[in-house]
């Protein structure tokens, strides 16, 4: 059934029922991914969710209903639901939006990838994958060779006068080589994604993978010790977005977040900005609206070190007094109310890649993390992560570096960046938005290595 005849059916019949106010949030996702081993298909996955969860005003309270049919046939047994709900919970602290917003957007809907399917895929990837075994003799594996295409669509409205809806979709691709002389092998990855179909024999991208695990078998570890580390743009995001609840006013209430008691104090160096804005062009998503209604806005979480405000949903800008940023988010559709970025990131500098390095006179360049979810504690602060990367000597990278560790806090990293480059990246996509950063050159972090 159409989802706004559905809806226009739904609020008629909710007024003869004596509800003061219903909403209605209808949620779609179609998720696509096909992975791809010695010239073979290994996994192939098509999957597609849809829900609704409605909520009702009645008698002063709220009450609710979920269902996977979007259909008029259970339009009675949910306004009955609803109204059995609100008279047993009597959630009264929960209210429906009085809101006229109007805003139908499809910005980030890209009908260059409906319609692409598993046999076109199959071969670009297996050619792919020629490529990069024919790169160098030593690359003789391709463990890791995905495709992935994911498209979501949200639709709030309520008797109030909201109408929201925004889709968007996008593609990425997934590359690793593993590269091997003698008994030592090394393995590198990447991906690309995009809102246009993937060009899976894109040279610089597919030479990139193989390079880097070549240089990799040269790797040795370096002596245990404090150094200056540059985070290469992607390996910031990571570590970023392992922190980016530290910024949730539900992690700061719940005692749950470093950052509790210190708005308006000094977090981190002069010049270290960190935003959360749905608009920020480099992000592959735009999220115009949260799981609420309320419109996304950009908000300056940290201007020259300084924190000037959390993330909120719209209990806690309640609870705290504050401007709602429309950060309200749900897992799914059953899911309690919880609170996530937009597109969180630190914002780039003037400075080149290429100048970072010139800055460090003997230091180390991390190119890749690992352990995120085992050796990275949100709560803490504290991180300890098993890395690779290069050394750089005299301002230039030189010998590449492996069987490391990078230890220390983000408070401390926050304290000790003196150098942001101009490369701000982006990664896929999760939840509401994505996490990017640009490289960081940070004074000092323990390493240990031999």
């Amino acid at each position: 059934m159409e989802i706004a005849g559905f809806y226009r059916q739904l609020e008629s019949r909710a007024k003869s029922h004596g509800f003061d106010a219903v909403e209605m949030i209808f949620s779609r996702a179609t998720d696509f991914s096909t992975k791809m081993f010695r010239g073979e298909v290994e996994a192939y996955q098509l999957s597609s969710e849809i829900g609704i969860s409605l909520r009702g005003e009645y008698q002063g309270a709220i009450g609710y209903y979920y269902s996977e049919l979007v259909d008029e046939s259970i339009i009675e047994e949910a306004l009955e639901a609803m109204k059995g709900s609100a008279l047993v919970m009597e959630v009264k602290e929960e209210f429906i939006s009085q809101s006229q917003e109007v805003l139908c957007d499809d910005s980030d809907y890209h009908p260059a990838l409906v319609g692409i399917e598993y046999p076109q895929i199959m071969p670009l990837m297996a050619g792919a994958e020629e490529m990069l075994k024919g790169g160098d003799p030593r690359i003789t594996e391709v463990p890791y060779n995905l495709y992935a295409l994911m498209e979501r669509e949200i639709s709030i409205m309520n008797s109030k006068g909201m109408n929201l809806s925004q889709k968007f979709n996008l593609n990425y691709y997934v590359l690793s080589a593993l590269a091997k002389d003698g008994d030592k092998g090394k393995t590198a990855m990447d991906y690309k994604a995009s809102g246009d179909p993937i060009h899976f024999h894109d040279r610089d991208f597919i030479g990139g993978i193989a390079r880097e695990a070549v240089s990799l078998l040269r790797a040795k570890p370096v002596a245990s010790g404090n150094y200056p580390v540059i985070l290469e743009n992607k390996v910031a995001a990571q570590i970023l977005g392992g922190f980016k609840s530290l910024f949730s006013a539900e992690m700061v209430d719940k005692d749950l977040s470093l950052l509790k008691g210190l708005l308006g104090r000094k977090i981190g160096v002069e010049g270290l900005n960190i935003l959360d804005d749905p608009t920020q062009e480099k992000a592959l998503i735009h999220r115009k609206f949260d799981d609420e209604g309320t419109l996304a806005r950009s908000k300056n979480l940290v201007k020259d070190g300084r924190l000037l405000e959390y993330l909120h949903n719209s209990k806690t800008s309640r609870k705290m007094g504050m401007a709602p940023g429309g950060n309200g988010y749900r897992e799914g559709i059953k899911s309690a109310l919880g609170i996530s970025p937009t597109n969180l990131f630190i914002e780039p500098a003037s400075k080149s890649f290429e100048e970072l390095i010139r800055e460090v006179e003997q230091g180390l360049l991390i190119t890749e993390i690992q352990a995120l979810h085992s050796g990275l504690n949100a709560i803490s602060g504290d991180f300890s992560l098993p890395a690779q990367g290069y050394r750089i000597e005299g301002g230039r990278i030189t010998d590449s570096v492996d069987q490391i560790t990078i230890s220390s806090n983000i408070m401390e990293v926050f304290q000790q960046i003196s150098g942001i480059s101009d490369d701000l990246y982006f990664h896929i996509p999760n939840g509401m938005g994505s996490v990017g950063s640009p490289s960081l050159l940070i004074e000092e972090i323990s390493v240990s290595g031999e």
